[in-house]
């Protein structure tokens, strides 16, 4: 019986193992896509973001959000210095950085990535 119990905790402790949590350092690909929606606030301007269309949707994620529509195959993108260069829009690129929850309306997707670095993939 102890052994039952002790395996049991055992596979609970790894069973997360191979989600992404909120802070991680990560890597993805995917098309880079300017996307344009309704503000969500009372105003009739339209804010624009920058989406990663992932390759592969994440399968799992620590406290996500999942009512947020492509949950798990659109990534909202920020960089964390001067910027993108417009030229990667509708490229294919790999992106890496810190992987965020969304925590306002403002965010647009459950998933958010605070972009150190930014790549074209060759030959797509």
């Amino acid at each position: 019986m102890r052994l039952l119990i002790f395996f049991l905790c055992f596979l609970s402790c790894f069973s997360q193992a191979t989600c992404l949590h909120n802070g991680d350092i990560i890597t993805l690909t995917g098309v880079l896509v300017s996307k344009t929606y309704p503000s969500p606030e009372d105003e009739s301007k339209s804010v624009s973001r920058w989406i990663i269309q992932l390759d592969k949707p994440l399968g799992c994620v620590i406290d996500i959000d999942k009512s947020f529509m492509n949950w798990n195959k659109d990534i909202t993108t920020f960089p964390n210095h001067s910027g993108f260069p417009s030229s990667l829009i509708n490229k294919h690129v790999t992106a890496s950085g810190k992987l965020t929850l969304a925590f306002t309306a403002n965010h647009f997707t459950a998933v958010l990535l605070l972009s150190s670095k930014l790549e074209k993939i060759s030959n797509k």
